[in-house]
């Protein structure tokens, strides 16, 4: 059976009512699956990002790679189609994807350096404070045992504006 965007926002919104573990990211995945099969790119990217969440706060970090993935490549491809609250989500699951990254060793120290680096381009092009990025990088510089670079990131990630996505002033220290 196949749904209608209208039907598949109100499933989406009844899955955001329940909390997070397996019966939430199971209820989004088949919402995502649906969106595919109905050519409903623009939502299927809504609920993605739904899905990153429901991975992420249900402690399923590998499964939010490839969705995420899915989500840069359609911002790319579609830029227009990506509004303020996408973009702005997507940035924010960015700092959870590249803080994850080095949690897997099947993933290079190269691949997690070039995600940083297209997450400081996104955030450059969208004219944001660096400040989220620096942080992101001090924590890879510290993994990595460069403590030059971590005490340089942790510099600028200082003296750097915080904007709306920057982690709250709690949790930074």
């Amino acid at each position: 059976m196949q749904y209608t965007e209208d039907e598949l926002r109100a499933q989406l919104s009844d899955a955001e009512d329940l909390p997070f573990g397996p019966a939430r990211t199971s209820a989004v995945e088949q919402i995502v699956a649906q969106a595919d099969a109905g050519g409903l790119d623009e939502f299927a990217l809504e609920a993605r990002i739904e899905l990153i969440n429901a991975y992420h706060e249900g402690n399923e970090p590998a499964k939010e790679f490839s969705v995420f993935g899915w989500c840069l490549a359609y911002w790319d491809a579609h830029p227009d189609s990506v509004g303020p609250w996408e973009a702005e989500m997507l940035r924010w699951q960015y700092k959870w994807v590249v803080n994850s990254l080095t949690r897997f060793p099947t993933i290079s120290l190269d691949q997690t350096a070039a995600a940083l680096a297209d997450m400081k381009e996104r955030y450059i092009r969208g004219g944001h404070s660096l400040q989220a990025v620096h942080s992101r990088w001090h924590s890879f510089a510290r993994h990595v045992g460069d403590r030059a670079t971590a005490e340089e990131q942790f510099r600028l990630w200082q003296a750097a504006p915080r904007d709306e996505n920057s982690d709250c002033a709690g949790c930074d220290p």
